[in-house]
């Protein structure tokens, strides 16, 4: 029998919803991250940790309670600000290679080549591709869901899926033609250029862009915290999840506009609770940036979590030790040395207004800040 082996983060997501009941969001339940030496859970049944997150101005405290299947306000909805005539629209392409700078430096570019082959085997619709071990094999598989979650449109690995003898990977289709297979990778590719277009424009910055994306992303959650699948696939196309993958799906996007990303996950300092958000670069420093929780406090329409360091995440309850990023075990965000100040006057923030004219933002204390003063602010 074929069993299904998705990216080992997935898997261990998985065991949130196989220790979920079914009462309230107050159940206790477990999302699992990756430390040093092992595995370890944490109670993410109300996404309650203990501690606060605050800095700058105002406060930010990081118990925002997400209910299951509650929905925000769309983003366009949530929109504040009114663009200016005449904007020039950015001109996105979409990315089928978007890997993380991280996991080809870890891995290498012999990995770099089985990825991408594997990426055009799936666009083609090649029933395998190359593949040289048994470890490559392994390494594609954790990064599967985080790096190519448009794979999950229409195809699994399992564990049968490598033959060591022919080096070859074989890839498992969902649909019965060519033509099925195009319209759900086409689905995909649509979902995705609708967090982009119209919400990143052809002059911004890294940190608007990176800002527009967050609100029009985070505003349009429902967190879901018995869903089945908790993939960053599922994420992006239903909006639909828990913070592995909005957090995976937020990554995505910002590496689909050339934002270097990835996935995060911490380890409260008593064990009992686990979480992941985003690991993002701007103006050459590292920052921390939450959807999840953006969402469960302001309904996505904030900065409140965006732009956040270490210390930030330690005031919650997070330990900075085990601060894994990606899905490799063989990288720890201590090692980024996230520990910028700079969005400090984010906090508190539940609503700001992005004015591209003035190049400032106006957050909802009425106070502005102008994007030069910040990391990626500079067009």
């Amino acid at each position: 029998m074929k069993k299904a082996f998705p990216a080992l983060v997935l898997a261990l997501a998985l065991a949130l919803c196989s220790a979920c009941g079914t009462d309230a969001p107050e159940t206790q339940s477990a999302e699992t991250t990756a430390v040093p030496g092992g595995t370890l859970s944490e109670n993410s049944g109300s996404l309650t940790p203990s501690g606060t997150e605050s800095a700058g101005t105002g406060s930010a405290s990081e118990s925002a309670v997400l209910t299951e299947t509650t929905d925000f306000q769309t983003s366009s909805e949530a929109s504040s600000e009114s663009e200016p005539a005449g904007l020039a629209p950015f001109v996105y392409e979409f990315d089928p290679y978007a890997l993380s700078s991280e996991y080809a430096e870890i891995y290498g570019d012999g990995f770099v080549e089985v990825y991408r082959g594997l990426a055009d085997a799936f666009i083609n619709y090649e029933t395998s591709c190359y593949c040289p071990d048994e470890a490559t094999f392994t390494a594609i598989m954790d990064c599967l869901d985080c790096c190519m979650p448009y794979f999950s449109s229409d195809a699994v690995l399992t564990y049968e899926s490598f033959d060591g003898d022919t080096r070859t990977l074989t890839i498992n289709y969902i649909s019965a033609t060519r033509e099925e297979h195009n319209e759900a990778y086409k689905s995909f590719i649509d979902e995705v250029r609708s967090c982009i277009d119209g919400v990143v424009f052809k002059n911004d910055s890294k940190l608007e862009a990176a800002i527009s994306v967050y609100r029009n992303f985070a505003s349009s959650l429902s967190y879901d915290l018995g869903t089945p699948d908790v993939s960053v696939y599922s994420a992006i196309m239903d909006r639909s999840g828990i913070a592995h993958g909005f957090a995976g799906a937020y990554a995505y996007l910002l590496r689909q506009i050339g934002i270097e990303a990835n996935i995060c996950g911490g380890l409260s300092y008593d064990s009992s609770a686990a979480h992941e958000w985003v690991v993002l670069r701007l103006g050459g420093s590292w920052y921390y940036a939450d959807p999840t929780y953006e969402s469960g406090e302001t309904g996505g329409l904030g900065l409140s979590y965006f732009g956040t360091n270490d210390d930030e995440r330690s005031q919650a309850g997070y330990d900075p030790k085990y601060f894994s990023v990606g899905t490799t075990n063989g990288l720890w965000a201590y090692a980024l040395d996230v520990n910028g100040t700079e969005f400090s006057v984010f906090r508190g923030s539940s609503s700001f207004t992005l004015d591209r004219t003035a190049s400032e933002i106006t957050l909802s204390d009425g106070s502005t800040v102008p994007l030069s003063q910040l990391p990626g602010g500079l067009r």
